[in-house]
């Protein structure tokens, strides 16, 4: 796992190992913080990597205009609140609720 930091807050992201697609080598690239998972060419990775902070700042930008009008709540333990948090915070999200709905939206 490897990570990158933005308003001092640290994002996790991982890297595959490359594979051959269509004829050209890519590697897959996954950030939750980003809600992004995509293949990219292997020589593109360092600019990707170089322009992860901007990536953020639009990410972040693009879902501040969206402007979350629901509240969904529900009740947990002080024990399972700090997991919770901890989570979140291992794996880069800038909060509980970007966790909670990365992890809630996901297929099963």
């Amino acid at each position: 796992m490897n990570y990158f930091t933005y308003r001092n807050r640290r994002y996790a992201y991982t890297l595959s190992e490359p594979f051959m697609g269509d004829g050209e080598r890519l590697m897959t690239f996954s950030c939750d913080g980003l809600a992004l998972v995509q293949d990219f060419l292997v020589e593109d990775i360092p600019e990707l990597i170089r322009d992860l902070p901007n990536l953020m700042e639009a990410h972040q930008s693009y879902h501040q205009e969206l402007k979350q009008q629901k509240v969904l709540r529900f009740r947990v333990s002080e024990q399972d609140r700090k997991k919770i948090e901890a989570n979140a915070k291992a794996q880069g999200f800038p909060s509980v609720s970007a966790f909670a709905r990365s992890r809630l939206l996901e297929v099963a």
